[in-house]
């Protein structure tokens, strides 16, 4: 709908591998204050939930508004931001000054500092991606990031 309202727009599309999507929801879960999440399995919910994203992420990117859209990895955004901005740059069709980088990297930094500490998964957590990631629609995600990171359309 967004697309067929905004010809010609672009989309920025974000990957995040499962492992951090589940822990992440399975965090918000010990929240009992957490109306969406509060007392279930954040960790199953997590996997579904990222199951779902990244299957409608392909639906889309294979439709016609998918041309115009990037995929960008979680971990380029945030933490190799530098190495990232050449790609952003070209899809955007925009050059980064110095004081946008700046920014970018201030706000990683920031970001970074207050995010909670990860643990290891635990035989449970690994057990459930085993079984319920959807590993064949992840790979078609991380090919389109490789194809854009190396210059080539998908």
């Amino acid at each position: 709908m967004l697309a067929q309202n905004n010809p010609g727009a672009r989309f920025l599309l974000t990957y995040r591998p499962v492992e951090e999507v589940a822990e992440s929801t399975e965090a918000r879960s010990k929240n009992p204050n957490d109306f969406w999440l509060g007392g279930k399995d954040g960790f199953k919910v997590g996997i579904q939930h990222w199951n779902r994203a990244l299957r409608r992420m392909r639906d889309f990117l294979e439709s016609e508004a998918g041309k115009n859209a990037l995929v960008v990895s979680y971990h380029d955004f945030f933490y190799r931001n530098e190495e990232f901005i050449p790609t952003i740059s070209r899809f955007l069709d925009i050059e980064f000054g110095e004081t946008v980088r700046r920014a970018w990297r201030e706000a990683t930094r920031d970001f970074e500092s207050t995010r909670r500490p990860k643990v290891a998964l635990s035989k449970r957590h690994r057990r459930l991606i085993e079984k319920h990631a959807d590993r064949e629609v992840e790979a078609y995600i991380l090919k389109r990031i490789e194809m854009q990171r190396e210059g080539t359309r998908p």
